[in-house]
């Protein structure tokens, strides 16, 4: 993103979810307040606007609300590029993301679908990040205490 803003790109960052369930040691509303002020930095520090939709991690669902919102903000940013999540990932939040965000982009074009007042909109490119899985062995014997499995990648 930062090479697109060196070029001249405005970049408009849209944060579905709230970070809430990211500490093992910090409860929710406290992780979330982190969590969005880092978002906010990074926005700030690439000089790009920011919206933050607020929904609690763990929770994402394909639903026409969420669709809605993420269309009104294609529609008010007019984005013509988009990128989002790989369609296959180690979260869910982030799989329901990019099948909404793909939706998103073709619902922006829609003059019928309702999007708080916003004129429809047609991205001309979507990406996806591209998810690296790493594949490990573990060997597990029910002799064993947990502290002896091993790994192997």
């Amino acid at each position: 993103m930062w090479r697109l803003r060196e070029r001249g790109c405005r970049i408009h960052l849209v944060v579905v979810c709230r970070g809430d369930m990211g500490s093992m040691t910090l409860e929710r509303e406290g992780i979330a307040a982190i969590r969005r002020r880092e978002a906010e930095a990074s926005a700030q520090l690439l000089g790009a606007s920011f919206a933050c939709l607020g929904e609690d991690d763990l929770t994402v669902v394909y639903n026409a609300r969420l669709k809605t919102r993420i269309v009104a903000e294609l529609r008010r940013a007019r984005a013509e590029c988009v990128i989002t999540h790989a369609p296959v990932d180690y979260m869910m939040d982030h799989e329901q993301v990019s099948v909404l965000a793909r939706e998103a982009c073709f619902c922006a074009t829609m003059p019928n679908w309702p999007a708080e007042g916003e004129r429809r909109w047609r991205p001309s490119r979507k990406f996806t990040t591209r998810t690296r899985w790493r594949s490990w062995t573990a060997r597990v014997s029910a002799r064993r205490p947990r502290s002896s499995w091993t790994f192997r990648r």
